[in-house]
């Protein structure tokens, strides 16, 4: 679970709600990785169509590229499966509501089994690169220096790449609303601070050492 002293706003509430039950919940055909491919990392979320939870797998080009490698894993899109449709059209809108919200609690240890599974032993690295452009709308602002629990945000920034705890791989999932192993962040100028006096835009990703 998330830190305790984090905001009402912040935190992660399970939603436990009885629907009729939806067979194949966790399947995704497309994006798989096959014949040795390496993994980068996962897009995942709950589709509003099919009411499944999709993982969609990326892989590792010719090269690892990581501006590209995040652009992939931000905007990857998900396919439907038939069967999953033909199974939610005998929902009523209600029903189809309720189980989006049940999905979406289980998101996060979803998220996080598929990440455990992705590392096997390996030590979780948080690596970070700066934009040129503008911050993307999608963005996550900070104002330096960070505080806890996102503390390793100031790390990653200063070095390039970081090792995470347990805890601070949850709470980097949690920034990223246990939908993905990357995202985009802004750390915001401070007036009157000329340390950081020009906002800064990066993007950063979970990898493994």
């Amino acid at each position: 679970m998330p830190p305790s002293h984090l905001s009402p706003k912040t935190r992660y509430y399970p939603h436990q709600i009885n629907v009729p039950y939806i067979a194949n919940r966790y399947s995704q055909r497309s994006h798989r990785p096959t014949n040795g491919e390496e993994l980068l990392g996962f897009r995942i979320d709950v589709c509003k169509n099919c009411l499944e939870i999709y993982a969609i797998s990326i892989c590792k080009e010719n090269e690892v590229n990581y501006e590209n490698t995040i652009k992939r894993i931000m905007g990857s899109l998900h396919e439907c499966r038939l069967e999953a449709l033909s199974q939610v059209m005998n929902l009523s809108l209600p029903e189809k509501r309720k189980e989006h919200i049940r999905l979406q609690g289980n998101l996060r240890q979803f998220i996080v089994n598929k990440v455990h599974a992705w590392l096997h032993n390996k030590k979780p690295i948080l690596t970070a690169f700066k934009l040129e452009a503008n911050p993307v709308r999608e963005c996550v602002h900070f104002v330096r220096p960070v505080e806890d629990p996102f503390g390793f945000i100031d790390r990653v920034i200063e070095n390039g790449c970081t090792p995470l705890r347990e805890g601070e791989l949850l709470d980097f999932l949690m920034l990223c609303k246990y939908r993905s192993t990357a995202t985009y962040i802004c750390i915001d100028s401070r007036c009157g601070n000329p340390k950081y006096q020009y906002s800064c835009s990066y993007g950063v990703l979970v990898t493994k050492k």
